[in-house]
């Protein structure tokens, strides 16, 4: 079945794989630009349509609804980083690009600090 049927739309299996690449890029950008941290392993399950080895980098997608989503980053800190600074900064971030580029509705943004690097 190609076809997903949600509130009215449909949207192709490509479509969604499309729209979710934006998004990780949109966050790998975010993260690029902050300073302080890097993405780290994440070493659980339950992804989305998308790429398995984005999961393993540090961004995981969830949401039941075609037009909002649950954010978690899994971080690494640099030794000497405000981490709940940073981590506010990334959430407000995140909220605000993903809502003004591709219209999504964020739920929440979850910072997972997994260790820091000296």
């Amino acid at each position: 079945m190609a076809d997903r049927k949600k509130s009215g739309s449909v949207q192709t299996i490509e479509e969604a794989a499309d729209s979710q690449a934006a998004i990780f890029a949109e966050l790998e950008a975010v993260l690029e630009e902050t300073p302080g941290v890097s993405e780290s392993e994440y070493k659980g399950g339950g992804i989305g349509l998308l790429a398995r080895e984005k999961a393993q980098r540090g961004i995981r997608l969830s949401g039941e609804e075609k037009d909002s989503c649950d954010v978690d980053l899994y971080l690494t800190a640099e030794y000497g980083t405000t981490i709940t600074e940073t981590a506010w900064d990334l959430q407000k971030t995140v909220t605000e690009r993903l809502g003004k580029e591709f219209g999504v509705n964020v739920g929440s943004v979850n910072i997972h600090i997994q260790g820091v690097t000296f």
